[in-house]
């Protein structure tokens, strides 16, 4: 069992000490030794430093655990030595800490997150089945109303491209108000939202997807809600979900993934990334990603926050706001992606075991990154 103690002054001691290593390491029963005459040593792992670490060699091992699907250097330093370790998702390292005349210390390293590499097919929906936007969407009354209450306009106005017209919307919505999980607006619509917000309130992410759907599309920008859902999404009950948004961009002819609530974009070697590319990214091209972001962000905190959420995706066929009957097909509101060979999710745990009945179910790409169709 591991221990931590708030011993920062002595820890940045110990630390300084350390970096005069042994020359030579010593070996016992075929595994590295560090050596240490205290008791408590430094360690860093990822953004986590500066706290102690108290050897215990009673322990049949004394075990540090952590979860990242990106690879961490996992450092312990004592006052005479330091040892580290790169630990990807489901390794381990085992070394031991000899402190003085006590027992030697088995010590574990292990980063207990997994990567999912997900597979999708080819079979294909029929061609009917089409993501809904508005096409006159200058003349739709809700988007101009959005727009002389709240500086949309001016949020994009010099901005050169697509891209950064997102970038600069995305910020704005991000720092309406900020997040609280546990309360709901009233109304779920975007001038509601934003209107309670200027009462200081806060509110999850889907209101902060919805105000940036409502805002992306009020100036041209075909935008969906994309709900986001674990593996274990039909046993979980809680962390199961999240949403944030795709965005098409024309100059580029592809749907992006944004998450508004964190204020973020992915990009891999200068591209942005939709949900599936960025989740493969993260899987296979981790430590190459790049947030873009007009906030302060942590990417390794962002990543290990959103990357279990990288599993399912649906988002509903119509996200017009002009005033009409919401287009369903066969009685179904949605669409969501699920990974070839994986059962089709028709519960959702964290909504007290909430049917999801809404979807149509696809494994293809194609079905689910189609270009919008606006009427």
């Amino acid at each position: 069992m591991k221990r931590l103690l708030a011993l920062l002054v002595t820890c940045l001691c110990i630390f300084q000490a350390g970096t005069a290593q042994q020359t030579k390491r010593t070996v016992y029963k075929g595994l590295p030794v560090l050596v240490s005459t205290r008791d408590t040593l430094f360690i860093a792992v990822g953004d986590y430093k500066g706290n102690g670490w108290i050897v215990s060699p009673q322990l049949k091992s004394d075990s540090l655990r952590f979860a990242s699907v990106l690879t961490l250097e996992a450092k312990f330093v004592s006052d005479l030595d330091s040892i580290s370790y790169r630990v990807g998702p489901g390794e381990s390292k085992q070394f031991y800490i000899k402190v003085k005349d006590k027992d030697y210390a088995h010590t574990v390293i292990y980063n207990r997150a997994s990567k999912s590499h997900l597979k999708y097919g080819s079979r294909r929906l029929p061609d009917s089945l089409q993501f809904l936007f508005d096409k006159n969407y200058r003349s739709v009354g809700y988007y101009n109303k959005l727009k002389q209450q709240y500086p949309i306009d001016s949020c994009i106005s010099n901005a050169k491209d697509d891209a950064t017209r997102v970038l600069n919307l995305l910020h704005w919505v991000h720092v309406q108000w900020k997040h609280n999980g546990n309360l709901a607006p009233q109304k779920n619509d975007a001038i509601s939202i934003l209107e309670e917000a200027k009462e200081g309130k806060g509110f999850p992410c889907f209101a902060y997807a919805e105000v940036l759907r409502a805002a992306l599309n009020a100036v041209g920008i075909p935008t969906r809600r994309l709900a986001l859902k674990t593996k274990d999404v039909e046993t979980q009950r809680s962390a199961s979900g999240h949403v944030a948004n795709e965005v098409y961009l024309r100059d580029l002819k592809k749907w992006i993934f944004v998450d508004p609530q964190e204020d973020i974009m992915p990009y891999l070697h200068g591209k942005p990334l939709n949900a599936v590319e960025f989740q493969q990214a993260v899987t296979r091209y981790s430590d190459k990603i790049e947030l873009r972001s007009l906030s302060e962000i942590n990417k390794l905190n962002y990543i290990n926050f959103v990357y279990p959420y990288l599993y399912f995706f649906d988002s509903n066929f119509d996200h017009r706001y002009s005033e009409h009957p919401k287009k369903h097909y066969s009685g179904m509101s949605s669409m969501m992606l699920v990974p070839k060979g994986v059962k089709n999710p028709t519960r959702a745990g964290f909504y007290d075991d909430q049917k999801i009945d809404y979807c149509i179910y696809t494994h293809s790409l194609k079905d689910f990154y189609k270009a919008p169709e606006l009427k």
